[in-house]
């Protein structure tokens, strides 16, 4: 199942061993990682963004246009969260033409979130939680995680009930089009690494 899991910590050591943690699961094929970002909360209300996740890169503080850059870039359900927590969003639901976040679970989250605490932004598949919640539990942290198809299959549910559509002939175009977000999300991995990269080194 493909979710979008955010581990809070409460140091930069221990969110660069989260970062570590995660990426060696995901060279073990007990996970896959799709996207990934750093972030932590200021006492303006707003957030920094950690350079390099896997090491002491550096903190950067965004203004609002870096942080729609940023959210353009990285795009998908990590860009809507993103977009969401930073306030770039508004609404009851976040959505693009295939990825939903509910502002329920943006909620959830914000309100858990203290300044100065990091929050280590995942996009994941993964069969069950366990692999990532027995490795990272000795870092002592919170977990949070939201389905990115089930959210996304609960809107479209939504929809086609109000629109009287057939339900059946829906839901297999959904398993399609979940099938190819999939393989879509999967092709344009390291395209996203690059671009975050190149943007990085812009800064």
């Amino acid at each position: 199942m493909e979710n979008i899991l955010i581990y809070i910590v409460d140091s930069t050591e221990k969110s660069i061993a989260v970062n570590h943690t995660l990426a060696d699961l995901d060279r073990n094929s007990d996970i896959r990682i799709y996207e990934s970002i750093t972030i932590r909360k200021t006492d303006q209300g707003g957030f920094d963004v950690l350079k390099d996740a896997t090491e002491e890169g550096g903190w950067k503080t965004l203004g609002g246009g870096a942080i729609g850059a940023l959210i353009g870039i990285v795009g998908g359900p990590l860009g809507l969260l993103l977009g969401g927590l930073t306030g770039t969003f508004i609404g009851a639901t976040m959505d693009t033409e295939e990825f939903v976040v509910s502002t329920e679970f943006i909620d959830q989250v914000n309100n858990s979130l203290q300044v100065g605490e990091i929050a280590v932004i995942t996009v994941v598949d993964e069969t069950s939680p366990d692999f990532v919640d027995t490795a990272l539990q000795p870092l002592e942290g919170r977990s949070f995680r939201t389905s990115v198809d089930e959210a996304y299959d609960h809107y479209q549910e939504r929809v086609e009930k109000a629109a009287s559509e057939e339900h059946a002939a829906e839901k297999a175009k959904r398993e399609v089009k979940k099938a190819e977000r999939k393989e879509k999300r999967a092709e344009l991995r390291e395209s996203v690494k690059k671009k975050i990269s190149d943007w990085w080194d812009k800064l």
